[in-house]
């Protein structure tokens, strides 16, 4: 997935410089027959293998970087744009922008009863008291979210729904198409060091990156996985719950599916944040949409 991502963005110069020649080796590679790749792994000796291992390991390092600014830029500049093409009103002194078949990516996390979370319990006291959102004792150290478009609706759970995209880049942890279930006590200071995926604590150069792909990307691959019925009902996108500046994560905006409820407003006034709201009838009568006849959807709209 790496090669695949990477080649997807602009490089940095630095980057580029430092890694052109040895990306364009894999894509050869891997574009080679299976005898010419054993002639070529059997004319390596050990010493140069680990050094390849170890180039191999900082490529993919410093390009998850990469990625992540990627991730984090997109986001922001397709929030940026999507609310210029949808219906704005006011109702109850909170912002509602309305979606009714026009485009939009969204990064969402939903406040939902989830008996894996080691603070479920937490779930209706901040429905109930947002503020509760700020209780970081003995809290979970990464927040799971799942991005959307009008394409692909695929979240975990119902209640009230989140939406983020003032994201830093050094919150996005690591990405996937489906549930990576992952330990979400894992360390903070450390993270780039800890395999997500395999929950194993490795500080060394032979540890598995924690991979991202970039916003399009997710969407196309998780659409791809639902048609190839190997689909969970929604990808992850792992985020920090704390970002560097020592300040937790919080909302831009709260999402509504075909209405808005009280549990909604009552995070909108707190937060001071608009609404984003879905009409998603629309979405699945639009024949625009690029999956196979419908918008891929998950998700309770009784909230």
């Amino acid at each position: 997935m790496f090669l695949d991502s990477i080649s997807k963005v602009d490089l940095p110069l630095e980057y580029s410089d430092k890694y052109n020649d040895m990306i364009q080796l894999l894509i050869k590679i891997f574009n080679a027959s299976d005898l010419k790749i054993i002639s070529l792994a059997s004319n390596l000796n050990t010493d140069d293998r680990e050094k390849y291992k170890m180039l191999l390991y900082k490529m993919e390092r410093d390009g998850n970087n990469v990625l992540k600014d990627s991730f984090s830029h997109d986001l922001k500049n397709k929030a940026e744009d999507m609310i210029k093409h949808c219906t704005h009103k006011v109702a109850d002194s909170i912002d509602v922008y309305e979606f009714n078949g026009e485009p939009f990516t969204m990064l969402v996390h939903v406040i939902s009863n989830n008996t894996a979370s080691f603070n479920n319990d937490l779930v209706s006291d901040i429905i109930m008291n947002p503020e509760m959102w700020f209780n970081q004792q003995d809290r979970n150290n990464h927040i799971s979210t799942s991005l959307i478009s009008d394409r692909y609706m695929g979240m975990y759970g119902s209640g009230v729904i989140y939406g983020f995209y003032n994201v830093p880049s050094s919150s996005i942890k690591t990405t996937g198409v489906s549930d990576l279930g992952i330990n979400r006590k894992a360390p903070i200071l450390d993270d780039d060091d800890y395999n997500m995926r395999k929950r194993v604590f490795v500080p060394s150069v032979h540890n598995d990156v924690n991979t991202v792909t970039t916003v399009d990307n997710l969407i196309n691959m998780s659409i791809k996985a639902y048609e190839n019925d190997a689909y969970d009902g929604w990808n992850e996108v792992i985020l920090s719950r704390i970002c560097d500046n020592g300040k937790p994560l919080v909302p831009d905006y709260i999402v509504c599916m075909d209405k808005i409820d009280e549990k909604s407003k009552r995070a909108c006034e707190y937060y001071g944040i608009p609404i984003y709201l879905i009409n998603t009838i629309a979405y699945k009568k639009n024949s625009k949409i690029e999956s196979n006849e419908d918008v891929v959807y998950n998700g309770d709209r009784s909230i």
